[in-house]
């Protein structure tokens, strides 16, 4: 005999009403005895915002339920299930400014309610009386080589460039400066009322662009368009996007070389660029264009409060665990078994989704080699990889799998050989991936030789993704850059 429990968040739906997702654990402790069982239910399941939330059908008896947001917090609840009870259970996520805010705050992204009010009537005492200064570039096409001044091939520089305004023509030509030939630039002062948000300023939204990148360069190709709305206030401001499915300009073309073209979203201050890479094209699990999220918080110190983030049900839960301190909650949230299948699925799905399968296999690494929950999944790692070489992702997570499960050295010779793929895709989309990656070199730079590879070759490349993981953000799910101002100079 058994009972029902209705799951619900008070996360309401995001203006296109779409839902994300949210990890409820759900344990038997006892039976209607009051004594364990000696087979008790247990299980995991992502119970999504809105209206209806989740419902589960289990035993009658006593239950421990816990909601670990992605966040960090855990929320719990007890409840005791008669014979065909029908039990509603609310999880109070604690609230958040405002309500397109909602699944930010959940995230992590925001600060609750209470924090963020704090924090928004410090940053409005500290900045009512200046404005805001917005670099805006664009125009009807972009050069597609960027390059030095001197003519010298563009390199990423260190997050440690020092500071100073951008001006519309400025002058500044250090080493590693990127310019664009063709660009329009725009230089926009808007003031900040600290006192209401009815007079919250206009945010010039995100310049979206076609980009082709190396662990090296970035050339900029040509901007892209994409319907755009916005909410803000004083500090915070939200912009969310759709992109067509069209992956063509997605894929490389047959017998191409190098890094494929994909896009970011530039967001130019005036004390830093900030670019991200995004997950696009991203199918929802309807076939329809996933909605992303792109927040930017002014108060985040050093210039790192650009977040990216995909509304798409129970993968929004997903990747909102993908932060490099939620890892291992990530798997301890969904239950063994659930979340193993989880991966599965995912992996399974990997062509009409190859981005999602990347991600659930990056939490899935969790699982050690050998278990029974990654051994179902791990083999197709190598179709991952092979499939779709727009995606740097797949080798870094095939030659990861490899390397912890390694007996021999040609076992590690087939990982270097595949971290040797993933460098010359370009950056990873994943800031995971930018770790497994150096990680993953760093056992190589001093015996290269042994496994096929000049020392030199290897060294160089260990080189050159160390200063590209300078300029990310290792707390983040998908990988966004902290460059110089003015990268982006007409």
């Amino acid at each position: 005999m058994s009972a029902v429990l209705q799951l619900q968040l008070d996360q309401p739906p995001t203006r296109s009403q779409s839902v994300h997702g949210t990890v409820v654990t759900v344990r038997q402790v006892a039976d209607d005895d009051g004594t364990y069982p000696d087979q008790p239910f247990e299980t995991a399941l992502v119970v999504e915002g809105g209206q209806f939330g989740t419902s589960i059908e289990v035993p009658h008896g006593q239950y421990r339920l816990e909601a670990r947001l992605p966040s960090g917090r855990v929320l719990r609840k007890s409840r005791t299930l008669a014979v065909n009870a029908h039990e509603l259970v609310r999880f109070d996520t604690g609230g958040s400014s405002h309500e397109w805010l909602a699944w930010q705050t959940i995230s992590g992204n925001v600060a609750p309610l209470d924090v963020y009010e704090e924090r928004r009537k410090d940053f409005s005492a500290r900045d009512s009386d200046r404005s805001f200064t917005k670099i805006f570039r664009g125009g009807p096409d972009f050069d597609a080589g960027l390059s030095r001044p001197d003519g010298a091939p563009g390199v990423w520089l260190p997050s440690d460039f020092g500071s100073g305004g951008v001006s519309a023509g400025g002058s500044d030509e250090a080493e590693g400066y990127f310019e664009l030939g063709t660009g329009i630039s725009r230089r926009v002062n808007l003031p900040v009322d600290a006192a209401t948000d009815l007079f919250a300023p206009i945010r010039i939204p995100p310049l979206f662009v076609w980009v082709s990148a190396t662990m090296e360069s970035l050339s900029v190709h040509d901007q892209l368009d994409a319907f755009v709305d916005h909410q803000a206030d004083p500090m915070v401001s939200l912009w969310s996007a759709r992109f067509s499915n069209d992956n063509s300009d997605w894929q490389v073309p047959d017998g191409a070389e190098g890094p494929a073209r994909r896009v970011a979203a530039i967001v130019a201050l005036e004390s830093a660029t900030l670019l991200a890479f995004l997950p696009v094209p991203w199918t929802d699990q309807n076939g329809h264009p996933a909605e992303i999220e792109l927040l930017h918080d002014l108060s985040i110190p050093n210039d790192r409060g650009l977040r990216v983030s995909v509304v798409d049900g129970e993968r929004s839960a997903l990747l909102s665990y993908l932060g490099s301190s939620r890892m291992v909650e990530a798997a301890m949230a969904f239950d063994a078994r659930q979340f193993g299948e989880q991966v599965l699925l995912e992996m399974e799905a990997k062509r009409r989704n190859p981005l999602a399968a990347a991600a659930a296999a990056y939490v899935g690494l969790t699982f050690p080699a050998g278990d029974e929950r990654r051994d179902r999944w791990s083999p197709w790692l190598t179709n991952l990889m092979n499939w779709f070489p727009a995606i740097p992702d797949g080798a870094i997570l095939c030659a990861r799998d490899i390397i912890e499960r390694a007996r021999t050295e040609e076992h590690l010779k087939l990982a270097l050989d595949a971290l040797t793929i993933g460098f010359m895709r370009g950056p990873p989309y994943f800031s995971a991936g930018v770790r497994h990656l150096l990680d993953g070199l760093s056992l190589f730079t001093a015996k290269a030789e042994r496994f096929g590879a000049p020392r030199e070759t290897v060294q160089a490349m260990h080189a050159q993704v160390a200063n590209f993981a300078l300029l990310t953000d290792p707390n983040q799910t998908f990988t966004v850059l902290k460059l110089r101002p003015g990268f982006l100079h007409a």
